[in-house]
């Protein structure tokens, strides 16, 4: 608490480390760990690209944001998706994901974090 109001620990490394009051702005964690709160690990970000770096939601099976198996027979296609569009349908996992990661990564930037 300062002054009677809480601010979250990542907030006040990023003030004293950098000296810029962060109201308004995301604390992103450059390598996507929440806990690991030193300076050179903390950036400011607007919403968008805080949640480019976040991991796959609960309900995702694969473990990979964009990346679901799907099932034909008894085979299993591996498809990619980014934001609801359709990438396409691979043999492989590892294609999904290289296929996911040349199309997101020039809309993230710096703020990519590889699968």
């Amino acid at each position: 608490m300062i002054k009677g109001r809480a601010y979250g620990y990542h907030r006040i490394v990023y003030y004293l480390a950098y000296g810029v009051d962060s109201v308004g702005w995301e604390i992103d964690h450059i390598n996507g760990d929440p806990s690991d709160n030193r300076p050179e690990n903390l950036r400011l970000a607007d919403e968008s690209q805080n949640k480019w770096n976040t991991g796959c939601q609960k309900r995702c099976k694969s473990g990979l944001r964009g990346i679901r198996a799907r099932f034909w027979g008894a085979s299993t296609r591996w498809e990619a998706r980014y934001r609801g569009k359709y990438i396409g349908s691979f043999a492989t996992k590892e294609e999904a994901i290289a296929a996911w990661e040349k199309v997101v990564k020039p809309h993230a930037g710096e703020f990519f974090l590889p699968q």
